[in-house]
């Protein structure tokens, strides 16, 4: 792919370098100065390429092998990052240390926006691995444009079903609260890290067991008035699932959780932020 974008980045400059100096041939007012040319110039090349470009919301900054990457993904405009509607479709690769592809989604682009999902498979090795976001357009003006983040994946724990951990480490320590049995840890990671009022979020979230396993689980979200917020779910994968709420302000939600033997558990959701005064 380097190779593909050094080869477009070059036919890029070139083109860039001929608006600027079509720019150049066009008449322009006298009391314009070269700062103002220069900026005429920056505006009418942008205007006519649409430089894109990509970033990738993350749940959670670091991962273990296992376990899933979740996201939205935004597409702005090169010039004034406001949402960007020209492609319809998002490459997103996890790349390891050797330049090698170990995972890979293609997404549909709605206005500029889309949500997805990674597994960081349970036989990758730990270490650092880099994140990246494309569409087909950015690969005309080379890696620049091309978002790109650093991820640590940790080794999972080595203990499974069929090899549980030994009694000395499932023991809890004095004055550890202990769940009650068959009561899984259910945990909460709201996108960007916090719910705010009145933004519509996806709020992923993974269930476990007291070894530390992860539990499929079927739940449904309340407020404050036991009602419904949203349609009822469950987890997908090792536990793990997600959906979507836009917090009231005000509201404490909760996830009301199906346990073995038919009852239920409740869950507090994070405390619902107050929606940011936006500056004037």
């Amino acid at each position: 792919m380097n190779a593909y974008f050094s080869r477009n980045w070059a036919l890029a400059l070139l083109a860039g370098g001929g608006l600027l100096a079509l720019g150049a041939a066009r008449p322009r007012p006298v009391d314009e100065s070269l700062l103002q040319r220069l900026a005429r110039q920056v505006s009418e090349y942008y205007a006519t390429v649409l430089p894109e470009k990509a970033y990738l919301h993350l749940d959670k900054p670091v991962y273990a092998t296992g376990e899933t990457i979740w996201f939205s993904a935004y597409i702005v405009d090169g010039l004034r990052h406001q949402a960007d509607s020209l492609s319809k479709v998002l490459y997103v690769d996890l790349v390891s240390a050797e330049q090698k592809i170990v995972a890979q989604r293609t997404l549909r682009l709605d206005g500029g926006r889309a949500y997805g999902d990674l597994d960081v498979a349970d036989t990758l090795a730990a270490g650092t691995y880099e994140l990246r976001a494309y569409t087909n357009w950015m690969r005309n003006a080379g890696d620049d444009l091309v978002y790109r983040r650093r991820l640590q994946v940790w080794a999972a724990s080595p203990y499974t079903a069929t090899t549980p951990p030994p009694l000395a480490v499932r023991r809890p320590a004095a004055g550890t609260p202990v769940l009650p049995a068959g009561r899984p840890d259910v945990q909460f990671f709201p996108e960007g890290g916090a719910l705010v009022a009145g933004l519509p979020a996806v709020v992923a979230l993974k269930a476990v067991d007291v070894n530390g396993r992860g539990v499929d689980v079927k739940a449904q979200i309340v407020d404050d008035r036991n009602a419904a917020v949203v349609p009822p779910f469950g987890t997908t994968h090792l536990g793990m699932g997600h959906f979507a709420l836009t917090p009231v302000a005000g509201q404490h939600y909760r996830a009301r959780v199906a346990l073995p033997g038919g009852t239920t558990a409740d869950y507090a959701l994070p405390a619902v932020q107050p929606a940011a005064t936006p500056c004037t």
